[in-house]
């Protein structure tokens, strides 16, 4: 109950925090990966967790979002700039496109990591590999750059759109 103990007198010491009587173990919940199989349709489209949602273990999740939104700005802008519609098929499917190209790898990289720190037959091998991948620093910078959404075109400001 060390975790319970914590919470409780952390909270008690801060006056700004609602009073609670108490403060219960934390849950857990199982790591898994949810993607929406149509991430749109009839002028509706899905992003961020209701588009997919992957385990914590990499971080990624809120990342993902933010890719989501700019595909989806990058997509309303192109539409407002050419004269289409903005909830067109074609707009739709420019969304849809831009974010698999953004969501995929990402999606597959966390998988990957899940299995490779879930499986305890592969433990030595990945202790390996972790300790090269920290010693090749190209390597190294590579994924922490993918990671950081190095690879994300910049979302450019919308001009003359009415929405």
């Amino acid at each position: 109950r060390p975790l319970e103990l914590a919470l409780n007198t952390a909270l008690k010491a801060n006056p700004r925090v609602p009073h609670l009587d108490r403060v219960e173990v934390a849950g857990s919940f199982p790591l898994q990966l949810l993607v929406a199989p149509r991430p749109a349709a009839n002028r509706v489209v899905l992003s961020g967790d209701a588009a997919h949602t992957v385990h914590p273990m990499a971080g990624q999740g809120m990342n993902l979002g933010f890719y989501d939104a700019v595909a989806l700005s990058n997509a309303v802008q192109h539409a407002c700039e050419t004269g289409e519609d903005i909830g067109s098929p074609v707009t739709v499917q420019s969304y849809c496109q831009s974010v698999q190209f953004q969501t995929l790898p990402m999606i597959a990289a966390t998988e990957l990591t899940k299995f490779v720190f879930s499986s305890p037959c592969i433990t030595p091998a990945r202790s390996a590999v972790m300790k090269t991948m920290n010693a090749l620093s190209p390597v190294k910078q590579v994924i922490m750059n993918f990671g950081g959404g190095e690879h994300i075109q910049p979302l450019q400001t919308t001009v003359g759109c009415e929405l």
